[in-house]
């Protein structure tokens, strides 16, 4: 009983010392003599938690079951350490979301408010004027990771933040339908695009063509030329010009999907198509027959040219219809030119076109000069290309690499690639065209990456991981921080003080420049590679002569 007794003395006095004399004497009527801890009127007092000061109200039974059961006494506080608030974690979004006017009316205040807590606060973003005429609320731990304002975010578009602004030349691919302006970059919601290859309208992701350059799904079969088909059309394309792949909307094969036709001329009604080697399987050959006859008599088919790799099985064939044999299957792509010759031949008497005749040898150089513009089994368009998309990576690649313009910027194509700061050779997997994109070169062994990868030339920056300032060096030992140049690219309050990574000290003693890692110094006490003395050495003497001069 003695105990209990005590105990509530001692929280009696703590009462004391909180209860505000001033204004619960003026507006009550009140002293602390007498309160008793069963009183449930509300009353003023005095938060002494690190000496803020604030005023809150409660009742003296409130305040003695929380001191007493050792919960934070203050409302307004909520006795949080500053260090633990979410002032103290995101003080850039505190100032950016945080609805001060609506937080403070309810006494919810950044400072001491837990960046951790669940309690729902008011937000809102000034720039875009989100959340000023109307409530937002969220979470407040959310705030730390999270920013709230959807056009801050890239959920909603902005003027400066839009598909059209951002990527204009996905934006032209969009449906007329659909406002390029008011779609955000990397939306998850689907819109159609145009198709080039296929002359119509496929649904995809905004984010998945913008962020990840996918396009039309059929481009990886169907839609997407074999490298042989890729250079007739760029060939045919150079000396006559309007070929493109082109389906046919009224005939279809028995899964539903539409016919096409690889290489086409809409002007001339003229079809081209290159058979080769795979063309020998019965299922093939099927199909290659009932294609010859549904092209019959077309209306939008007035000639039918196959070009047939030698030794196919044979074909039958219609009045407008036109077989040209070509060589077998060879690197230099010579094979094509009596096929290209008696093509062109056919093409000019049939239209009664003005085409001059190409020797073998004009063939063969515009052959080598078209070869660089088509990619493995994908004819690529040139800003598609590794080395159009990506021109600040060209100097990670060695000169033995194949043509970067003949790379797509998606394609798992493995380059041999060196970091032109350090010299590592980068691993296969990280050599791969997308995979160096997307880490923008850094170097694993330097942490040295391009900033801009679509700018030549643009400058390498050292990658480091962003850590707090208690884990940093400056603030985990501020006595050998002192100590570490203002040269290196990291200063001391950014760089962590465990790291591993070279950088440049200064010795007291010497005066020299030496480099060692962070976590060296810190268990050696900062000792010099050139004099072999410690800094910390001079530190504590420096100390001892200012304490004792002060004395």
């Amino acid at each position: 009983m003695n105990n209990i007794t005590n105990r509530n003395l001692n929280i009696k006095g703590i009462m004391s010392v909180l209860w505000d004399k001033d204004k619960n004497k003026r507006l009550l009527g009140k002293t602390f003599d007498q309160v008793t801890c069963k009183d449930t009127y509300d009353a003023y007092w005095i938060c002494q938690y690190e000496n803020r000061g604030c005023s809150f109200i409660k009742s003296p039974k409130q305040v003695y079951q929380a001191i007493y059961n050792g919960s934070p006494v203050c409302n307004i506080c909520n006795e949080v350490p500053y260090e633990k608030s979410i002032a103290y974690k995101a003080p850039k979004r505190v100032e950016m979301y945080w609805n001060f006017e609506k937080n403070s009316a309810n006494n919810v205040f950044p400072e001491y408010t837990s960046y951790q807590s669940n309690r729902k606060i008011y937000v809102m973003c000034s720039t875009h004027n989100w959340g000023i005429n109307e409530e937002k609320m969220q979470r407040c731990a959310d705030l730390v990771d999270h920013v709230p304002c959807p056009y801050c975010s890239g959920e909603l578009a902005t003027p400066e933040n839009n598909l059209k602004v951002r990527f204009p030349h996905i934006a032209k691919e969009l449906h007329p339908d659909y406002n390029a302006e008011l779609i955000p970059p990397f939306s998850s919601k689907s819109y159609p695009f145009w198709c080039e290859l296929c002359q119509d309208y496929y649904t995809k992701q905004v984010k998945l063509r913008t962020s990840q350059h996918q396009g039309c799904p059929k481009h990886k079969s169907a839609h997407q030329n074999s490298k042989t088909q890729g250079l007739l059309l760029l060939l045919f394309n150079e000396i006559i010009g309007g070929f493109k792949k082109h389906k046919l909307k009224d005939k279809k094969w028995s899964n539903g999907n539409s016919v096409e036709i690889d290489i086409y001329s809409m002007t001339l009604r003229l079809a081209i198509e290159y058979d080769g080697a795979q063309h020998g399987t019965a299922n093939r050959v099927t199909s290659d027959q009932k294609k010859n006859d549904m092209l019959q008599n077309h209306n939008e088919v007035s000639i039918f040219i196959r070009i047939r790799e030698e030794g196919l099985p044979p074909l039958k064939y219609h009045d407008n219809q036109f077989e040209v044999s070509c060589g077998k299957h060879e690197p230099s792509y010579r094979f094509l030119i009596p096929a290209i010759q008696k093509t062109l031949q056919i093409i000019k008497n049939k239209y009664e076109l003005p085409i001059m005749e190409y020797s073998e040898q004009q063939l063969s150089i515009m052959i080598d000069n078209l070869l660089a513009q088509v990619e493995g089994n994908a004819f690529i368009v040139k800003e598609n290309s590794f080395a159009e998309f990506a021109p600040g990576l060209l100097r990670h690649l060695d000169s033995d690499n194949k043509n970067p313009f003949t790379v797509s910027k998606g394609s798992h194509h493995t380059f041999n690639v060196r970091c032109p700061n350090c010299g590592y050779r980068f691993p296969k997997n990280q050599s791969e065209a997308k995979n160096l994109i997307s880490s923008k070169g850094r170097c694993k062994k330097c942490l040295y990456y391009v900033e801009n990868i679509h700018i030549k030339n643009s400058p390498l920056v050292r990658w480091h991981r962003t850590v707090p300032f208690n884990k940093s060096l400056a603030g985990n030992n501020p006595i050998i921080a002192k100590f570490y140049s203002k040269k290196n690219v990291i200063p001391a309050d950014k760089i962590s003080y465990k790291s591993k990574y070279p950088a440049i000290w200064n010795c007291p003693f010497c005066l020299g420049e030496y480099t060692s890692t962070n976590y060296t110094q810190l268990k050696n006490g900062c000792k010099c590679k050139i004099c072999n003395k410690k800094a910390i050495e001079f530190a504590e003497k420096e100390y001892h002569n200012n304490t004792t001069g002060n004395l």
